[in-house]
């Protein structure tokens, strides 16, 4: 069973998981991903792993997220990174922003995402043509009591359809298999 935020007070995050408080921080929160990586360690071949949008990871930079896709940057800023041909991770806000509205919308299973009047962002983008491939979503949040900011994994969803100003994409999978050195799936790894 997957933890239940129940309120936030000073600064620690307190979590009910089967009748039991957990008093988490947020450099605990990290401790728990880097725990995870570590868990996904790329010389064990064996060593295959899942995420699922039930689970409470919360990473604190796109760079940790690749690390699950076999990556090693120093730094990423660019709201998608193109893995392959076919897929995308994107790493869209999930509240407004200066230049976006994204939603999540049908309990979680359509992202929308609409530019606002004013955007600084220029460009006439078609989706999928401009920017092909299902998306894997890690969504930006910020915890609004403690201002904490995490990206979270919250499904496997088809390419965006639309354009710059209105797109949308539907959820195709709340889980995702993973080895740690690149190789991913929404279908248990073999082999």
């Amino acid at each position: 069973m997957h933890d239940v935020l129940m309120k936030n007070v000073k600064g620690k995050t307190i979590r009910e998981k089967e009748g039991i408080i957990i008093k988490m921080s947020f450099k605990e929160r990290i401790e728990m991903v880097k725990k995870f990586n570590k868990n996904m360690d790329a010389t064990n071949s064996n060593n295959i792993s899942s995420i699922s949008i039930d689970d409470d990871y919360q990473f604190h930079t796109h760079v940790d997220v690749l690390k699950l896709f076999g990556k090693s940057f120093r730094a990423h800023m660019q709201a998608t990174y193109k893995l392959d041909e076919d897929w995308r991770v994107w790493f869209p806000k999930l509240y407004r922003n200066g230049d976006f509205v994204n939603e999540l919308l049908d309990g979680g299973k359509i992202v929308e995402m609409n530019q606002l009047p004013g955007s600084l962002i220029i460009g006439m983008n078609s989706f999928p043509e401009d920017q092909p491939g299902k998306r894997i979503i890690f969504a930006h949040f910020i915890d609004p009591v403690s201002k904490e900011k995490y990206y979270k994994f919250i499904g496997v969803f088809t390419e965006l359809i639309g354009n710059m100003q209105h797109a949308s994409c539907q959820r195709i999978a709340t889980k995702m298999y993973l080895d740690g050195k690149g190789r991913f799936s929404i279908n248990p790894l073999t082999g």
